[in-house]
């Protein structure tokens, strides 16, 4: 387990079992996030991951955490800035450089992006990625009485107003676990409460998680739904996940594959390739989010999924699907090329 500082002006005293009392209420937040039961499983070992959790953020490791991320492409990397400004312009927003515009073809019907912008997933509407609608009143109502649970439970005092506090500013408790541990911090202003927070996060994923281990992972299972959920729905910038299958379709490896714009993320067959190889995968399922709401393929979606389907199946490994993570469900990207195909 972490040490603990002696100097730590807010100590956790006895982080363990702290993470044992909270596993109740992080069952009723897994429940909130997938829209469904979830199975009771390994409360033990959630409340050590929680124990250790609070322990280190506590120590004051918050400020220098960067994530889950797994390795990110690096010969995708170097077009995200070029990605990110020109998604800003074609949702109204100043970017960081002036691109000429003359003869450039509208983000929505582009398909894929130039060579020198590097290729990339795009939402079918980078306007509504950037500015998309605020959770329904109800749905802040329940995160507010959750999350004041989880603050109860911690032993921290003015629960209720820290709870109205937070979700008035992120809207929902997914958001705020989507939110980075720095911006979590500059509104809750107590670092305590993004320990508790981040555990939270980590033991939904581990929750979801378990339930993919030692079985096959189908795209239609609800297992995989409530994982890429848990992990994509409320992510304010696109993401690509992949998960690495064996011939079993049983899972090797989960993993980042890339963080971009709220409209645009980048997607590097090659990479993925080589690493499907390097693990020895022998089928793959890859998600993405459309921040903005929308689960509709745009035609880079489709077209990167194509290119992605041939080379796989140029080395001897299948594409299960390609599925698309919103806050109102799934769709598959791999549906629409065959739909086209037709």
């Amino acid at each position: 387990m972490v040490g603990m500082d002696g100097n730590d002006r807010h100590p956790l005293h006895l982080p363990v079992a702290r993470g044992v009392r909270l596993c109740l209420v992080a069952w009723r937040t897994a429940r909130a996030l997938c829209g469904g039961d979830v199975p009771r499983r390994r409360p033990a070992q959630l409340g050590a991951v929680f124990g250790r959790q609070l322990a280190r953020d506590a120590a004051g490791d918050i400020r220098s955490r960067s994530g889950d991320a797994g390795p990110v492409a690096g010969d995708c990397a170097a077009g995200q800035s070029l990605l990110a400004d020109r998604d800003r312009r074609d949702a109204g927003v100043p970017g960081d450089r002036a691109i000429a515009e003359t003869g450039r073809p509208r983000h929505a019907d582009s398909g894929l992006l130039d060579q020198h912008r590097g290729l990339g997933l795009s939402d079918v509407d980078p306007v509504a990625a950037w500015h998309r609608p605020p959770p329904e009143s109800g749905q802040a109502a329940r995160s507010r009485s959750v999350l004041e649970q989880i603050l109860t439970a911690a032993g921290l005092i003015d629960a209720a107003r820290r709870a109205d506090t937070l979700i008035e500013e992120f809207g929902s408790l997914p958001l705020l676990l989507a939110a980075s541990p720095a911006r979590q911090l500059r509104v809750a202003g107590n670092a305590e409460i993004v320990a508790l927070l981040q555990a939270v996060k980590q033991a939904l994923r581990d929750v979801t998680r378990a339930d993919l281990d030692g079985r096959r992972v189908l795209p239609d299972a609800r297992a995989l739904r409530d994982y890429l959920m848990v992990h994509l729905a409320d992510e304010t910038n696109e993401q690509v996940r992949i998960l690495y299958l064996n011939a079993n379709d049983r899972l090797i490896l989960d993993e980042l594959h890339s963080s971009g714009t709220p409209s645009t993320t980048p997607f590097c067959v090659r990479t993925i390739a080589a690493r499907a190889l390097e693990v020895g995968a022998m089928s793959l399922i890859v998600a993405h989010n459309h921040p903005s709401g929308l689960r509709e393929s745009s035609n880079a979606d489709i077209a990167l999924t194509i290119a992605l389907e041939a080379a796989l199946d140029a080395l001897g490994m299948t594409l299960i699907d390609h599925l698309i993570v919103t806050r109102g469900g799934l769709s598959s990207v791999r549906a629409a090329t065959k739909g086209l195909a037709a």
